[in-house]
Parts: C-alpha cells; sequence; structure tokens
C-alpha cells in the first residue's frame, strides 16, 4: 500500500490542477491582487520604518541623560503618546500581513471557481458557488484587514508625531 498525503475523497479534485485557463480570464484579477499586495506591503513598510525611527530615538538621544529631549521623553504625556504609537504600528504590521493572507486565498478560491466552471458548468456550479462564497468572505476580511492597517498607521503617525513635538518643544516659563 502506497502513502498518499491526502485524503481519497479529494483524488477528483487533483483534476483542477490540469484544467488550464487563458490568460485573459484571469490576468486583471491578477494585476489587481498584486496592487493592492503591493499596496498591503507599503504601509507595512512604513509601519516598521517608523517603528525603527522610534527604537533609533530611544536607544540613542533617549539615552543622553542631560539632554532636553530624553528629559522631555519622561513625561507621562510623551510616553503615552509613544506606548499608543507602538501599539497603533503594530497593529498596523499585524494588519497588512493578515490582509496578505486574505487576499491570497481570495485568489485561489477566485482561480477555483473559474476552473470548475471550466471543467464542466452544469455538474459544478454548485461545487463553484461554495468557492465565489470562500472567496467573498475572504476579500471581507481582506478589505477589513487593509482598513485597519491604513487607520492603525495613521494613528500610530499622528501619536508618533505628536511625542516627537511635545518632546522638541521646550516646557513654557510659567508666569
Amino acid at each position: 500500500m502506497r502513502f498518499l498525503p491526502f485524503r481519497k475523497e479529494a483524488l477528483p479534485e487533483l483534476s483542477l490542477v490540469a484544467v488550464e485557463l487563458r490568460d485573459t480570464q484571469y490576468r486583471a484579477d491578477l494585476e489587481l491582487h498584486d496592487r493592492y499586495q503591493t499596496f498591503a506591503r507599503e504601509l507595512m513598510r512604513l509601519a516598521l520604518a517608523e517603528l525603527g525611527g522610534l527604537g533609533f530615538l530611544l536607544a540613542n538621544v533617549g539615552a543622553v541623560k542631560s539632554s532636553l529631549f530624553a528629559n522631555a521623553l519622561r513625561s507621562e504625556v510623551v510616553q503615552g503618546l509613544g506606548v499608543v504609537s507602538v501599539l497603533a504600528l503594530g497593529v498596523a504590521v499585524a494588519a497588512s500581513m493578515a490582509h496578505g493572507f486574505y487576499a491570497s486565498d481570495c485568489l485561489y478560491h477566485h482561480l477555483r471557481a473559474l476552473k470548475l466552471l471550466v471543467l464542466d458548468r452544469t455538474t459544478n456550479l454548485e461545487r463553484a458557488r461554495a468557492e465565489e462564497a470562500s472567496r467573498n468572505a475572504n476579500f471581507d476580511h481582506a478589505e477589513t484587514a487593509l482598513y485597519l492597517a491604513a487607520g492603525a498607521l495613521m494613528l500610530g503617525t499622528a501619536a508618533l508625531g505628536l511625542a516627537v513635538i511635545l518632546a522638541l518643544v521646550p516646557p513654557s516659563a510659567a508666569p
């Protein structure tokens, strides 16, 4: 008996591998998928760059105990904004990665539905609809993750910018 890494009932599914699709049937979808993936990766790069910049500020400028900036970093407001910034940027990175997962899974189900319909439209209609339902659910998750990544990046950037501004502006002299 030969070891099979898949269930026997899944064997007919392997026939989808042999189904050829014309480029015109999926090229536009693939290009759109690539653009969204590129956008999500750019959001992740920006969030990671901001986290790196914050780490640089804390390690190099905050380490100098006598500087005015280092003293301002000890302010509870600046520290609170720094924590908000780190958390929001972390959410942006995680949401960007989640978008990549859901968007790729969405494309998988989309191509699978196309192949099922090309193989035999009449007998595979229900299976194709199930694949389309999975595609649509993953699309909704990917969309939510992309909005969350963009919103968290904006929040993290605003909190970091405000923290740096408050740290750079010297405290006003009380009258």
